[in-house]
């Protein structure tokens, strides 16, 4: 079948939802459907993940930014879309999908929404929120990563709703837990630097901690707009030495091979794809019990642990947190239960899940 997936940006960006999409049109290019995907991207800009042979990357350049060029720009990823003439048609992200659905939706090709975060990230945003309800429901169908995240829009239809679950990769490398060869030990966060990722709790409670375990270091890898004020925190924390903030990493794999612990400090996540990563690496993983995301993939006291998230935070979490790196026993145990992974994050298992939804609305 020939598929389009469409996204505003993929150079230069290095999200879950871009690399799942790489990762999606890949496998189901390998599987022999016929793949393209769109973006504003400029010639000569390169995928921050790349594509199979097999995947034609259209890229339409971008505008100025305004509104009557904005619209232009769906237009033509619209038109573009069209002229391809697929079976199905996949916007990515509502900074996409809100345009794309009004433009598809008195067309005769089937156009689904692809939500990837959690209905909390709208708290506050109720016009973003009717909006993406209102793209879901002009859609030919919307997906979620999760049952629970797919019943909290409750402004989507029921029948519009599909569940499409983030695939995992397998690690090449695995992570050695406190080894005793190391000098030192990582705490390792990854995730945009926004405010729903909530590293200053993470930075604030290693703070405390530092001079309890002087052998231990905190990293964080991330792009986002609170870097100037997450380095202002670590300036007036006085932890520059062992606190430090990575844009981003060309070799994520090492990183989590290299750590020792991962800490996810989010309020919510849609699927949170690097603590599934870094579970699998073979890493202890600790996050918040309220966090819909990251309480489905850390089991309590299985391959990690779960932060009580009332009152306060920070405190919750310096409790958790001198528990674990006072105890290397418990550390190890808890990440070599990660490597026994759910069989619902194997790709292939999740491609079959996009090709059961892709008949399901091609026959609709």
């Amino acid at each position: 079948m020939k598929i389009v997936f469409c996204i505003k940006k993929l150079s230069g960006v290095s999200g879950g939802a871009e690399w799942v999409l790489a990762t999606v049109a890949n496998g189901l290019a390998r599987r022999g459907h016929k793949i393209y995907v769109i973006s504003f991207d400029n010639e000569g800009e390169k995928s921050f993940y790349g594509f199979s042979h097999s995947v034609e990357h259209i890229k339409l350049g971008a505008t100025e930014f305004s509104v009557i060029s904005t619209f232009k720009q769906f237009w033509r990823m619209k038109k573009a879309a069209v002229n391809l003439n697929p079976g199905v048609v996949f916007g990515f992200l509502p900074s996409t999908f809100v345009a794309l659905s009004l433009l598809f939706w008195f067309s005769k090709f089937k156009f689904v929404a692809c939500e990837h975060i959690a209905r909390d990230w709208y708290n506050g945003h109720w016009l973003k929120y009717l909006l993406v309800s209102f793209a879901g429901n002009v859609s030919c169908g919307m997906s979620f990563l999760s049952d629970e995240i797919a019943e909290s829009f409750g402004l989507v239809s029921k029948k519009r709703k599909l569940i499409l679950h983030d695939p995992v990769r397998k690690m090449s490398k695995i992570a050695d837990v406190m080894a005793p060869s190391k000098t030192y030990f990582t705490i390792l966060n990854v995730g945009r630097l926004v405010e729903f990722k909530d590293q200053k709790t993470l930075i604030e409670c290693f703070s405390r901690i530092r001079y309890d375990f002087p052998q231990w270091r905190l990293k964080i890898i991330g792009r986002g707009h609170l870097r100037a004020e997450l380095k202002s925190q670590i300036e007036r924390l006085m932890v520059e030495d062992v606190v430090k903030i990575l844009d981003y990493s060309d070799n994520i794999e090492e990183e989590y091979a290299m750590a020792d612990l991962f800490v996810v400090s989010s309020l919510y996540e849609g699927f949170g794809l690097v603590t599934a990563e870094a579970s699998s690496a073979g890493l202890p993983c600790v996050g918040f019990a309220d966090c819909e995301g990251t309480n489905k993939i850390i089991q309590d006291g299985v391959n990690g642990v779960l932060v009580k998230h009332e009152g306060d935070r920070v405190g919750n979490l310096e409790i958790k947190l001198r528990e674990l790196l006072a105890d290397s026993k418990k550390m190890r145990y808890l990440g070599k239960n990660g490597l026994m992974r759910p069989k619902r994050y194997e790709l292939e298992n999740v491609l079959e899940k996009w090709e059961e939804a892709i008949a399901a609305v091609v026959v609709t």
